[in-house]
């Protein structure tokens, strides 16, 4: 008897499970205990925190060829017991479309070649299609008399709509990778040797993003197909209320109004800001001179090429965030570590956007690693030179981030 561990290779690099089906000689056709060891790996995947996103394969000229049945299955003769194929059903093949659904992690399916029955469903199921210029997706349920199962009726007149869905399962024509992606099955369709490139670059891609912000997307959109406008619209604003709780979302937020990039580091990326601040203190400067929202993201450009690390406040910032440009601002508040202030008013200098600088204390808040939230009352340095420390009574509150849009 085969190994059914070793027909589903799994492997694991830069934050991305690789399930790949190992069954060449059978076109990757699936056995009741190889979907067995596919569905426990997406379980897996789905609970670790270590993996953010899934790419599902075959090896040889399949993907997936559908189901095995050659090793057991339900009976058509006078022995099969009433309930049989339905347990079965349920049991085998629509767990397994069930598992891809539900799990928490992006799945893309890099489709290799033919997919077939079961194997097309379980392509389908995935979050991301893409296939290989020679890859074919076929209805093959009709060929053999069959009913669709595996989630077939379920999912193809959710992608396709219903008149489309039932001219594949009427006639089980195959299906091109071309076709399929104009059809709306197939996000990208890449040539064959590219396949597994593409599929790598986009699972990285993924895995360096909200890993909760995306599993929440993930079930919204599948949710809104079933759910009728008021549920759609409830789930999304609970789904954004659990998400505002995470480090991800804190962490863009403050990224979006400094005008830096966020963290990438997958999942809940670690605080940078404290990294930052360091034992340096926090001076505020303000710019004293009317400028638009969009001359402002120039600046921050500027202090971006010197190497500052810089926090932004004031309106603007909000302005900027939200992507008005018309409104001006007289004051622009600037927050940097207090030993690059030479090179921030250089910065801003070079350009002419400086008239006149007023150097004040500010209130800044971070949170720490463990949670306490720390009130850092830094030193500020005057332009003669002179330091003092930031009195916690004269210090402006840092802004809040806004209400999600």
């Amino acid at each position: 008897m085969s190994d059914p561990t070793a027909e589903v290779t799994h492997t694991v690099a830069g934050g991305v499970a690789y399930l790949t089906l190992n069954r060449p000689e059978a076109l990757n056709a699936i056995t009741p205990a190889q979907r067995d060891v596919l569905i426990g790996l997406l379980g897996d995947a789905s609970a670790d925190p270590t993996i953010r996103a899934v790419v599902l394969t075959g090896t040889g000229r399949g993907f997936c060829a559908g189901a095995d049945l050659r090793g057991g299955g339900a009976s058509t003769g006078a022995g099969r017991v009433a309930g049989d194929v339905a347990r079965m059903i349920r049991l085998g093949a629509q767990r397994l479309i069930a598992a891809v659904l539900d799990c928490e992690k992006p799945v893309i399916a890099a489709v290799n070649g033919t997919a077939a029955g079961l194997g097309a469903h379980l392509a389908l199921a995935c979050d991301l299609v893409l296939a290989a210029e020679s890859a074919r997706f076929i209805e093959v349920f009709v060929r053999r008399g069959l009913v669709p199962d595996g989630g077939g009726a379920y999912l193809l007149p959710r992608l396709l709509g219903p008149q489309r869905a039932k001219e594949l399962m009427f006639f089980g024509d195959a299906l091109t990778a071309p076709e399929a992606e104009r059809l709306g099955l197939v996000n990208r369709v890449v040539p064959d040797r590219e396949l597994a490139k593409t599929a790598r670059e986009w699972a990285e891609r993924l895995a360096t993003g909200p890993t909760i912000a995306l599993a929440l997307t993930k079930q919204l959109v599948n949710a809104s197909l079933d759910s009728d406008r008021a549920t759609a619209f409830a789930a999304e604003a609970a789904a954004q209320e659990i998400n505002m709780t995470t480090q991800d979302a804190r962490e863009g937020w403050r990224a979006s109004w400094s005008g830096e990039a966020r963290s990438t580091a997958g999942g809940e990326p670690r605080r940078r800001a404290a990294q930052r601040v360091g034992g340096s203190g926090v001076v505020a400067s303000t710019v004293s001179q009317v400028m638009r929202a969009d001359e402002v993201l120039s600046v921050l450009e500027l202090l971006r090429r010197a190497e500052a690390d810089v926090w932004i406040g004031g309106g603007w910032g909000i302005d900027a965030l939200i992507g008005e440009q018309t409104r001006d601002h007289r004051d622009l508040d600037l927050m940097h570590r207090r030993d690059q202030e030479a090179a921030v008013l250089a910065a801003l200098s070079a350009e002419g956007f400086v008239e006149t600088l007023d150097w004040r204390p500010i209130r800044f808040v971070m949170t720490a690693p463990d949670g306490r939230e720390l009130d850092l009352h830094p030193l500020v340095f005057a332009p003669d030179g002179s330091a003092t420390q930031a009195s916690p009574n004269r210090n402006t509150p840092s802004p809040t981030p806004p209400p999600a849009s």
